[in-house]
């Protein structure tokens, strides 16, 4: 994770100053973990029509198994390809590439009885945002296809940064 997550840093780091940039953060649903999430997104200007964008998933532990703590989370690369956009509404489409990691502890004990894995995946999707002022409100929708196949609904808000 050390690793991921220092890429998505650097890659942030080498952006062109004058480049638009924007931060913020969400709620994350995921249709096969069935639980909330939390987002951390930063979003780039590349040309007028496409931006990229890159965010970090921690998705809360639902309690479903007691004495076990199950975690997972994820780490998205995406481009986005605007489709239209006016003052009070722009429409995008995303693709990109996912990690995703899950690992189980348990308190019984049991050695070698705390599996965990990564994979890798592509996202599909698309996204609308509204502008509120210097706020902007995000949706986005996207199917991960890997070997944790889920559709993901989030919604947050971004900040530019100056």
């Amino acid at each position: 994770m050390k690793h991921a997550l220092a890429a998505l840093v650097s890659l942030c780091l080498c952006l062109p100053l004058q480049a638009q940039l924007q931060v913020g953060g969400g709620l994350a649903f995921g249709t096969e973990i069935e639980t909330l999430g939390l987002t951390a997104k930063v979003n780039f200007d590349i040309t007028e029509s496409i931006e990229g964008s890159g965010s970090f998933t921690f998705f809360l532990p639902n309690g479903d198994i007691p004495n076990n703590d199950f975690t997972f989370w994820e780490i998205n690369g995406d481009g986005h390809y605007t489709f239209t956009e006016n003052e009070s509404l722009s429409i995008y489409g995303l693709a990109g590439i996912n990690i995703g990691h899950w690992s189980f502890e348990n308190d019984f004990g049991f050695p070698g009885a705390n599996p965990s894995d990564t994979e890798f995946g592509l996202n599909v999707g698309g996204g609308i945002r509204l502008p509120f002022g210097s706020i902007t409100g995000y949706g986005e929708i996207k199917y991960t296809i890997s070997d944790f196949d889920q559709l993901v609904l989030n919604a947050g808000v971004l900040v530019p940064i100056q």
